[in-house]
Order: structure tokens, then sequence, then C-alpha cells
């Protein structure tokens, strides 16, 4: 755990393999411990230490769990190596662990990252169907994709999303709305948007844009 809060991914990779060479059963928490030092170590290929780390468990007889394969997923997400971050997260299905929250978010964040608006959209939309639902800090990253890709409607499906689960959208999903509107020259939704917004911060009912949208004239 040590070496996990200082980011020392090279000791605490020494220190699992150490206890295997002694017979001491290298297990599931020091193996967590191991990936997320990975996952705080430098950007510059810690994925691929996390990645190889999760393929030599078994050899280790340690098996993974649901905080070993987010911490993977983690290393992927901050350089938005998002076709590795869903293999991941898809796998854990068939290692028969149950993908949760933390995971989605940061595969979600990791399409967020990588350009991939619509694989972030996706994977919104199948959190429900795995028993997860959403929370603001997925609708967060998803928004935040489609500013990135300029794809409006889907940042206003978003906030229909937040606005149908009961979930309230903070400066962060506004913000992204709102710049998925300019960049893509569609700025029609934004007054609605800015009076939602308003109503929101002032403590009022959030009123989603779209409801209102849909009945302004597209410019």
């Amino acid at each position: 755990s040590a070496c996990e809060k200082a980011g020392r991914w090279l000791d605490a990779l020494a220190l699992l393999a150490g206890a295997a060479v002694r017979a001491l059963a290298p297990d599931a928490p020091l193996l967590n411990a191991a990936l997320s030092a990975c996952e705080k170590a430098s950007p510059a290929g810690r994925w691929r230490r996390a990645a190889w780390l999760l393929a030599a468990a078994p050899r280790l007889a340690v098996r993974p769990t649901a905080i070993s394969r987010n911490a993977a997923i983690s290393a992927c997400e901050a350089l938005g190596l998002w076709q590795h971050a869903l293999s991941l997260l898809w796998g854990m299905s068939a290692q028969e662990i149950s993908p949760d929250s933390i995971g989605c978010n940061a595969a979600i964040s990791a399409c967020e990252k990588g350009g991939r608006w619509d694989f972030a959209i996706l994977l919104l939309g199948t959190m429900p169907s795995l028993r997860i639902y959403p929370d603001v800090i997925s609708c967060n990253a998803a928004a935040s994709a489609c500013k990135v890709g300029g794809r409006w409607r889907f940042a206003l499906a978003v906030l229909d999303i937040m606005s149908n689960i009961r979930i309230a959208p903070d400066a962060t999903t506004c913000t992204a709305a709102l710049g998925s509107c300019e960049r893509s020259g569609h700025c029609h939704p934004m007054p609605a948007l800015l009076r939602s917004t308003v109503g929101c911060c002032s403590g009022t009912q959030w009123l989603s844009p779209r409801a209102q949208a849909r009945a302004m004239p597209a410019k």
C-alpha cells in the first residue's frame, strides 16, 4: 500500500513477484495494490504495466477482482486508450466479475479522451442493462465526449437521461452541453439550456432543455 500511494510500481511488482518466489501465495489485495501503483505512476506506458500484471495474475495463482480491473481501466483512461479500456471492462464478464459504476465511468472517460463520443454514449446507454445506474460522473464524461465531437443532439440526450433518472446536472454537464452546441454551430438550443441551468442553480426544478428546444425553430 505504501508503494501504491507513492506510485512506485517497480517496487510493488517486485513485492508481488517476491511473494510468489517465497511461496507466500500473493493475494488479490497485493495484486490490487500493485495495479494501483501502476495507475498512479507516470502516464507513459503505465497501462502496459497494468495489462501485463493482469495477464500474469493467473500464473501467480491470483484471481483478479473488480478492483483489479478498475485500476487497469483507470490506467488506460488517462491516455484515452478507449479500446483497451472497453476490452478490460467486457473482459470482466468473461471472468465472472461483474462490471461496476467505477469501471464504467473510467471506460466512458477513456472514450471521451480518445475522441469516441459514440462509444461513450453507447456505454452510458448500456449501463442499466448491466444493472448499473449512471451517476453524474458517468453523464458528465459522456456529455464531455459529445462536446469534443460537437454532437449537440447527443449532449442534450444525456441531459434527458439525467432528467429521467433524477440526476441533477452540474456545471460540468451544462458547460459540456453548451460547448457541444457552440462547436457544432447549432446555437438554437442554447437559450433553453441556459434557462434550465439558471433554474437548476437557483434551486428550482430542473427542466430538460430538449423539451424546450423542441418548441423552438431550428436555425
